[in-house]
């Protein structure tokens, strides 16, 4: 089950111990998680920083589209390269315990309404107080749009992600 009593009569929960597994409707175990219609894996978490949008479907709805559950489905909508527009965003932040984050997202037409392409990246270092204990993430993603017509779009895209961590054992 996703709920346990341990031995001091707390609660305790699944999703503390995997928290990919979190995402859920209705209350419901954890909901199946796609990235462009397409059932990705759990053990590597998703980022926003290229997501254009996403899709929540509940209940029945979920099984019309062939990854459904009970709990729902949550799709997650890949970043495209926009062949009408350049654009770029670059952010950084930090935290109180020394954590760092900075992610870049550009976009760029190489031939007007017909052919772009986008690049984003994140480099993400956590800090946590009990040393020696790290998280270091590094992702890049590009995408290619070809529209040899003005009907038809041709997409590609693809991920690099890689993580170095040693999390602190809170017991």
């Amino acid at each position: 089950t996703a709920v346990t009593i341990n031995r001091d009569g707390g609660v305790n929960d699944d999703a503390a111990g995997d928290p990919n597994t979190a995402n859920r409707i209705r209350g419901m175990n954890a909901t199946n998680i796609a990235i462009g219609n397409f059932v990705s894996n759990r053990k590597v978490p998703f980022d926003v920083y290229n997501i254009d949008s996403i899709e929540i479907s509940r209940g029945a709805n979920s099984n019309l589209f062939g990854l459904g559950t009970g709990s729902g489905v949550v799709n997650l909508v890949r970043s495209a390269a926009n062949v009408q527009r350049r654009s770029t965003n670059i952010s950084t932040r930090a935290d109180d315990t020394g954590g760092v984050r900075g992610s870049f997202d550009f976009n760029q037409p190489l031939v007007a309404n017909k052919l772009a392409i986008r690049v984003s990246g994140v480099v993400q270092n956590k800090a946590f107080e009990r040393e020696p204990s790290f998280d270091d993430t590094r992702r890049l993603y590009g995408a290619i749009t070809w529209k040899p017509t003005k009907k038809t779009s041709l997409r590609l895209s693809g991920e690099r992600y890689t993580r170095e961590a040693q999390v602190p054992n809170y017991v």
